[in-house]
């Protein structure tokens, strides 16, 4: 028996469609792949969204805001005893473009250290790095305000290159990422300097110990760069 040729009364079947992938698969296999990340980001947003309320407006005065007052860093009032600036302000920010710029850094290269460091790890090199940050900027800028994840994000930055180095990439394109960053802290007077630096230097001295295959020296490294930097923050008090 043969077959007979297909006509226009016997169309070839058309190749059946590639399954779509709905956005919401997508945003879930991004947070599983990086959770702490994802809750970081998920947390600046619910911070900023209260601050809008209480600002009373869009387009609102982040100063007219109670919990960004409260939670803004200031030498003098660490000084005095506000602890709670020191973390608090590295989930507050100026307004939409701060954040969404920071988100940004956030999620892309926030995601790639922590696979590479694993959720516990990164999130405690995160906070370690937002304590260098703000050691930076009590002891260097004592007088003046300064809010973000800035600090804490220049400290991942530096993370960064031990990630693509443990991948086999060319490190070029990061040393240019901490280049140009630098630059810009540098040219851009509104930037917080000492804040950008501590977090940069701070994520320098962890990539020292993280990089290391036995978690006893990564963790140690961990734990001696946060107490360096509270010790620092704490000395304050006593100046």
């Amino acid at each position: 028996m043969s077959r007979i040729p297909p006509t226009q009364s016997q169309p070839l079947p058309m190749p059946p469609r590639p399954p779509r992938q709905p956005w919401r698969q997508c945003v879930r296999r991004f947070a599983a792949g990086a959770p702490v990340t994802v809750i970081i980001a998920i947390a600046c947003v619910a911070v900023w969204l209260v601050c809008l309320v209480q600002a009373g407006s869009l387009m609102g005065d982040y100063y007219d805001s109670a919990l960004a007052n409260s939670w803004t860093l200031w030498g003098p009032m660490v000084a005095a005893g506000q602890w709670w600036q020191v973390p608090g302000s590295m989930f507050v920010h100026v307004n939409g473009a701060h954040l969404a710029v920071n988100l940004l850094f956030l999620l892309l290269v926030g995601r790639e250290v922590e696979r590479w460091l694993g959720s516990a790890l990164f999130a405690a090199c995160y906070a370690v790095a937002g304590l260098g940050g703000a050691a930076g900027v009590v002891w260097l800028a004592f007088e003046q305000p300064t809010v973000g994840a800035s600090g804490a994000l220049y400290g991942i930055m530096a993370l960064l290159l031990g990630a693509q180095r443990a991948r086999g990439l060319d490190l070029r394109p990061t040393l240019f990422l901490i280049g140009a960053n630098v630059l810009y802290t540098v040219s851009d007077p509104s930037v917080s300097l000492w804040g950008h630096v501590g977090g940069l230097i701070t994520g320098m001295c962890l990539l020292v110990f993280v990089r290391s295959r036995r978690a006893w020296v990564r963790w140690t490294g961990v734990v001696l760069c946060g107490a360096a930097a509270v010790l620092v923050l704490a000395a304050i008090a006593v100046v």
